[in-house]
């Protein structure tokens, strides 16, 4: 298998039940209208965060029209670029990755990622510096 998935053994997104819930508005009681799916994404969503992504930056200066000047001709390949940039950082300790999910048609709606900076950052990326000696 080649590709970004190569070195995933596929994994199926977690059911409903095992994300957890967000209410928009917590002092309103919920409904079906103020609720979304959140949880931490896999390697099976990284496609459709990379769609996401390839929409929401096709005007942005960076990401748009100075690194891809010609992201409009071959929106393919820009998309495949988000999709490689997600999967990299994926892989490292640093990155955090949650996907927000439709829940009426059960599509990624939306997706975030934090970055860890700083000491902390270190001793996440080796665990054996957590140890106490």
């Amino acid at each position: 298998m080649d590709g970004p998935d190569a070195l995933h053994t596929p994994t199926p997104p977690p059911t409903k039940e095992e994300g957890f819930r967000f209410s928009f508005l917590p002092q309103c009681k919920e409904t079906s209208e103020n609720i979304m799916a959140i949880r931490k994404a896999v390697p099976a969503d990284h496609r459709a965060m990379a769609e996401i992504a390839a929409r929401a930056f096709v005007d942005d200066d960076v990401f748009g029209r100075f690194k891809f000047p010609y992201r409009r001709e071959h929106p393919e390949d820009y998309i495949s670029m988000w999709e490689r940039r997600i999967w990299v950082t994926s892989n490292g300790y640093t990155h955090e990755y949650v996907v927000s999910i439709d829940e009426k048609s059960g599509e990624i709606a939306a997706w975030a990622e934090w970055t860890r900076v700083g000491p902390g950052a270190t001793k996440r990326a080796n665990p054996m510096s957590l140890r106490k000696s």
